[in-house]
């Protein structure tokens, strides 16, 4: 029955689609996993590193307030055809635990797929200190407008300052990482820091990445993009500022460098784990059919037959699947000037590559502001400003428009805002007033050099 149950998860990628079609129970499939080194969760994780360090499955139960069963659902079979009866229980957790280690060390980004593992070594090592090459890159910022009326763009002009539309252009180091670029904008803009956000690629560049097959995006979660997990939602926001500064004095602290952004949930092993979990716990019932005129028809696709619209529909996944990871710094996915995007990516991506000289920065999903920001090319600006890749600190070298706010009914909710303190009598807008105040908003247009 083990063979069966090995062979059969080589084949489905499921625990639960196992159990089903073997007709045995999901512990014994995960256990028999677990004891060939094929499964893992943190759960099974936690519990095997405290047996290598001698607790027994009782003193487990205790520590974590759960029954003995429940603990031993999550180890490994101490005898039978991965280990035998001549071995003892704790010398099978030895050997379970360093192949797990060596499981997890396999999993990193930085993994060999090559048989020369020196010249893979020293491909790492040029590709570091490519990315290790700090540059002064120029970015354009630039809110999306588009659906606004003739008068909601008159009051923008009049009202806003606004000639050609509400952008700042910026130049910064390209060491800087998606999460610090975050803090920039919103100091740019003028918000607060308080909703959730991400960045995603243009829809031609993610399609070019995955074709639209989800089993493409799978491999890629964890190098260019988050895995989609909404059970912390706010796993990439912040929380540390306490009031004892300015809030554009926390905000710089975040923008400027040096960089260095790390965080479990971006790790592509962990990216890897959470969608393996993910699926164990929601992936529904495969094959699942309906009748339709005597035919059988598939209804939920296989992740290995799903396109990326499937994901969205049969698998659970309420985050975007096309946030891109924070960790990535500008030199690792942005094209340097005159460069040409690629077409296609080899089928194996150990790194990120660059792609792309667009991005989208997304915030406020009630609101919904959308940011473009786009590379100049070949520009005299960031020619002129070389030492910010030396210093690390981005400056603003051009704005247009007046700051935007929080909670205002994004960009036709500011033009209605706009309208009312101009043009409505000064009885009715105090309360305006001073709620905009209190968001930091000011009617006064912030000279450039003065945002950052």
């Amino acid at each position: 029955m083990d063979k069966e149950i090995i062979r059969a998860y080589k084949q489905l990628k499921s625990v639960k689609m196992v159990a089903r079609s073997l007709d045995v129970s999901v512990v014994k499939v995960r256990r028999t996993l677990i004891t060939a080194g094929l499964w893992r969760s943190k759960r099974s994780d936690a519990y095997l590193d405290l047996l290598h360090k001698g607790l027994t499955p009782d003193e487990i139960a205790n520590k974590y307030g759960v029954s003995k069963k429940a603990v031993e659902a999550y180890m490994p079979y101490t005898q039978g055809s991965y280990g035998g009866s001549d071995k003892s229980y704790t010398a099978l957790v030895s050997d379970l635990y360093r192949k797990r280690k060596r499981y997890a060390l396999s999993r990193q980004v930085s993994r060999s797929y090559s048989d020369n593992l020196e010249a893979e070594r020293k491909g790492r090592r040029k590709y570091m200190e490519k990315m290790n090459e700090c540059k002064a890159l120029h970015l354009h910022l630039a809110l999306d407008l588009g659906g606004l009326s003739e008068p909601q763009l008159t009051i923008l002009e009049k009202c806003g300052n606004v000639k050609d539309g509400i952008s700042r252009d910026v130049i910064v180091p390209s060491s800087i990482t998606l999460h610090a670029l975050h803090y920039l904008i919103q100091q740019l803009f003028g918000w607060q820091n308080s909703h959730l956000h991400h960045f995603t690629l243009p829809q031609t560049t993610f399609t070019m990445l995955t074709d639209g097959k989800f089993a493409n995006w799978k491999k890629l979660c964890g190098i260019y993009f988050q895995m989609p997990d909404t059970k912390d939602p706010y796993r990439f926001w912040d929380d540390d500022y306490d009031g004892k500064v300015s809030f554009h004095s926390w905000l710089s602290s975040k923008y400027n460098g040096p960089y260095q952004y790390d965080t479990e949930y971006e790790l592509y092993s962990s990216c890897q784990q959470q969608l393996d979990e993910h699926f164990e716990e929601n992936l529904p019932p495969l094959p699942h059919f309906r009748n339709a005129g005597g035919n059988a028809v598939l209804m939920i696709p296989t992740p290995e037959q799903a396109t990326i619209r499937d994901a969205h529909r049969y698998y659970c996944f309420d985050g975007d699947i096309e946030a891109l990871l924070e960790r990535l710094t500008l030199a690792q996915i942005m094209l340097a000037d005159n460069e040409d995007a690629p077409t296609t990516i080899e089928d194996i991506l150990t790194d990120p590559i660059p792609v792309t000289k667009a991005l989208h920065y997304y915030y406020d999903y009630g609101d919904g502001w959308e940011v473009s920001i786009t590379l100049v090319e070949n520009s005299t600006e960031a020619i002129k400003h070389t030492d910010v890749a030396e210093t690390q600190k981005p400056i603003c070298i051009d704005a247009d428009g007046l700051d935007v706010m929080d909670d205002v009914g994004g960009v036709p909710g500011y033009c209605s805002f706009l309208h009312d303190i101009y043009f409505k009598e000064p009885s009715q807008t105090a309360d305006l007033w001073d709620n905009a105040i209190l968001k930091g908003w000011s009617d006064q247009q912030r000279k450039p050099e003065n945002i950052l």
